[in-house]
């Protein structure tokens, strides 16, 4: 199992199995003491071969900078299919961030889980601007 792409992002559409991504950033300004991620999207491509068999569950978490869990979403179970004659198969997964709230300024951690185990993470960094930019 590698995984391929996981982002945050503006907008994202798998178009006939092309994943197109628009607005990539991990960087949010805040005038206030936190912040809160409005209609963005998590996305993400795995690619599966042979070896990774059996129902994978998806899961997405983020972290602050102690560990302490800010928000989980749990993902749809699925069996990987491997019946092309490449031998491996690639899972593309978007998905909306509606709101997610970050409580304080600081570095987080965007992490994506399969059954439990930790395939990438990404940080998530939020400042303080006195002005509109």
């Amino acid at each position: 199992m590698k995984v391929e792409i996981f982002t945050l992002c503006d907008y994202a559409i798998n178009y006939n199995g092309s994943l197109c991504i628009i607005g990539t950033g991990e960087i949010f300004k805040s005038r206030h003491a936190g912040y809160v991620i409005r209609n963005k999207f998590l996305v993400y491509r795995i690619r599966f071969d042979a070896n990774d068999s059996g129902k994978l569950r998806l899961g997405f978490s983020i972290f602050d900078d102690v560990g302490t869990t800010i928000t989980h979403l749990a993902f749809d179970e699925f069996q990987p299919d491997y019946r092309n004659i490449y031998g491996f198969n690639s899972e593309i997964g978007i998905v909306p961030l509606e709101t997610v709230s970050l409580p304080k300024l600081g570095v987080f951690s965007a992490s994506l889980f399969a059954n439990g185990e930790l395939l990438a993470s990404i940080p998530i960094f939020v400042f303080q601007t006195s002005g509109t930019g």
